[in-house]
């Protein structure tokens, strides 16, 4: 597996304080964690991660040295508790933070009273328990995901070959999930609003495409082909089971 032998660490803080700090979080956490590389793409330095993955602060410090790194990925299928994460992406002109805030139920007071992480890019990590076994990387919309089983993070206190690092905003006893995003998750589950739940943006988004659709109907035709016309757009919008949030 390729090293990061050839990226220099800035020097924002240093190596000892950085894995100080990795350590500290690790088993403030119980965390199990395996080294990554620290160019933003997040890669796991080492074969079968998530069964590597260790808690042991000699084999950390060890992977440190081997693969000159200060980054490292926290396999969330072996965390003692059932933690999920809800990761709030910034990045290719999508802002997760604002498309957050548009999710049905959203409250920022409950958000915020978790375990959370700044990411780089300016995102987040929210860290929570919960009582159901989610799996995967569930979508909600577009720079909103849930990261559960079989997924990983990058751990609290790692930081990137440019200086920038995951560093905690609130050091809160990690929360269980809240009720409005299982709720979500129940409703998606059930095919209520196929996964992508942002109202706001996928509204305008589909909006325009019907608008566009509707653009390019002679508006001379007669009511017959009218019918045939709304009950067409009415699939345009169902396609995606966001027509109820459209009229709402």
């Amino acid at each position: 597996m390729k090293r990061n032998k050839d990226v220099s660490i800035k020097k924002s803080r240093s190596i000892e304080l950085i894995l100080k700090q990795i350590l500290k979080y690790r088993e403030q956490l119980d965390l199990e964690i395996h080294p990554s590389s620290m160019d933003g793409n997040k890669i796991p330095l080492i074969t079968s991660w998530a069964e590597k993955s260790s808690s042991n602060p000699r084999q950390i410090n060890s992977w440190a040295s081997d693969f000159k790194t200060t980054s490292f990925g926290v396999a969330l299928s072996k965390c003692k508790e059932n933690y999920v994460v809800l990761d709030i992406d910034v990045k290719d002109g999508i802002d997760g933070n604002e498309s957050l805030t548009e999710i049905p139920g959203y409250s920022g007071k409950e958000l915020f009273s978790t375990f959370v992480v700044r990411t780089p890019s300016g995102g987040k990590h929210f860290w929570f328990k919960s009582n159901r076994n989610l799996k995967g990387k569930i979508s909600l919309c577009k720079g909103i995901d849930i990261l559960g089983v079989n997924q990983r993070v990058i751990a609290p206190g790692s930081q990137q070959a440019d200086g920038s690092s995951y560093d905690v905003i609130k050091n809160n006893t990690i929360k269980f999930f809240p009720q409005w995003l299982e709720k979500v998750l129940e409703d998606s589950r059930r095919g209520k609003n196929n996964v992508a739940v942002c109202s706001t943006s996928n509204a305008n988004r589909h909006t325009g495409d019907l608008e566009n659709y509707l653009s390019r109907i002679d508006p001379n035709i007669g009511y017959e082909d009218w019918m045939k016309v709304g009950f067409a757009s009415i699939n345009v919008c169902m396609s995606s089971n966001q027509i109820g949030q459209m009229v709402s």
